[in-house]
């Protein structure tokens, strides 16, 4: 997000089982996870980023170029340069980014890895809902 900008103070309702750290426990609609995933080029993680962005599936996706992956393929091991992805959103949208992420990956066999949030701030966990909201669950 940028800097000085934070969603609207109680605009989305938060199921919440208590606080940890100063930050909520997310439960049910406000449940929260992140996907990591990554991609040969700069250019092909900020298209797949661009897509799940404008269709909503995702409110954020940070990329983090520079990453080098070692890993063994087709009986040899291989060292790349590849670009990280971090994708946010709502836990209930999880698979349907997992599919979008899948489906426009030039690898054979992308990493696609989803973590659940257990706790976070909460006008943050906020934002990430109402940037999601129009991609609901079927």
């Amino acid at each position: 997000m940028p800097e000085n900008t934070s969603p609207s103070k109680g605009s989305v309702a938060l199921p919440e089982v208590g606080t940890v750290d100063g930050c909520s426990v997310l439960t049910g609609e406000g449940a929260i996870s992140l996907i990591y995933t990554t991609y040969p080029t700069l250019d092909a993680a900020k298209s797949s980023a661009r897509a799940l962005v404008e269709s909503r599936l995702a409110a954020c996706v940070n990329i983090l170029p520079g990453m080098v992956a070692i890993y063994p393929w087709e009986g040899r091991i291989h060292e790349e340069a590849e670009v990280s992805v971090l994708v946010k959103t709502r836990s209930g949208l999880r698979g349907q980014c997992a599919h979008a992420i899948r489906a426009g990956h030039p690898y054979l066999n992308p990493a696609v890895l989803a973590f659940d949030v257990s706790a976070g701030s909460t006008d943050y966990v906020g934002w990430i809902i109402e940037n999601t909201q129009a991609a609901r669950q079927s």
